[in-house]
């Protein structure tokens, strides 16, 4: 699942138009993927706006992908409200692995 979720965050990385990383006008938007112990996701508009999405889990395959569909749902929402990806990184801790995505908008 990690691996799958590191993998679609490096392809939408490379959706980045240039210079998008230099950008500094803009809300940003950051979200936070926990895999474990709990499933978690995370997603922080700032100003104290924070929303939490619970996860299938990670332990079949069912699961994982409800996790990976219901994180591509997410990315859709924020490029309809007009956010890009400007960076992605995850942890690599076996204990309780955490990817990071951060979007911003114009």
């Amino acid at each position: 699942m990690k691996k799958l979720i590191l993998v679609a965050t490096f392809f939408l990385c490379l959706a980045v138009p240039p210079g998008a990383q230099a950008q500094t006008t803009g809300k940003t938007v950051v979200v936070r993927l926990f895999e474990a112990p709990s499933s978690r996701l995370y997603i922080s508009y700032g100003d104290g706006k924070t929303e939490l999405q619970e996860l299938a889990g990670i332990t079949g395959k069912k699961e994982q992908k409800e996790n990976t569909e219901q994180l591509q749902r997410i990315i859709d929402r924020l490029y309809a409200e007009g956010y890009r990806l400007v960076n992605s990184f995850g942890s690599s801790q076996a204990s309780a692995p955490v990817s990071t995505l951060v979007f911003r908008k114009d």
